[in-house]
């Protein structure tokens, strides 16, 4: 199964180990392998950086491996809240987790089917969970994406008109691909 997938590399080295780490398959460099084992890291995938080499963007050339634990392409939200008596003082009367799970924007068959690949149906759903649910969309990030950096905030929140308080929802793109992260980018964006 793991043949699927394109061959990478990190630290300069072909990607050549498949590791267990907390139950779950990696693959990656035998300097990741070896220091996660080490360090008994078992969430470090989560936190995206290589410990040999320190590259941030390593996270994301594993979308299609993290997939096979069950990880694979989410979409995470936030939610921010502003009061009249915040926005006074520039900063959010409430703000944390609307959805820290996330939802899965991994396509199944028939998306790749209707899409031409996995990545373009991946694109699709996220292009379309954004616009469904979320309101006037700006991205953190301009004049460009910043893969792995950029989250995309409502613009038109949800009023409450007996207090003055607005909430907006703030969404998060977790296990895609750098490509996709800017396909989706300028989907949203159209820069």
């Amino acid at each position: 199964m793991l043949a699927e997938y394109d061959i990478v590399t990190c630290c300069g080295e072909k990607v050549d180990s498949v590791v267990i780490i907390g139950g779950e398959c990696y693959e990656e460099c035998d300097d990741y392998a070896a220091e996660a084992e080490a360090l008994k890291m078992t969430d470090y995938a989560d936190k995206g950086r290589c410990p040999a080499c320190g590259d941030q963007r390593f996270r994301a050339r594993f979308a299609g491996i993290v997939e096979l634990s069950g990880g694979g392409r989410r979409i995470k939200t936030t939610y921010q809240v502003v009061t009249p008596e915040s926005a006074e003082i520039g900063d959010y009367a409430e703000c944390g987790w609307e959805d820290e799970e996330g939802v899965s924007a991994d396509p199944d068959e028939l998306d790749v089917e209707e899409h031409g690949s996995e990545s373009a149906a991946a694109i699709a759903l996220a292009v379309d969970y954004l616009c469904t649910h979320g309101s006037g969309l700006e991205a953190s990030d301009y004049p460009e994406c910043c893969p792995g950096h950029t989250w995309y905030t409502e613009t038109d929140g949800e009023k409450d008109y007996a207090d003055g308080s607005e909430k907006t929802l703030s969404f998060h793109l977790e296990g895609f691909t750098e490509d996709e992260e800017r396909a989706i980018y300028a989907e949203i964006t159209g820069r």
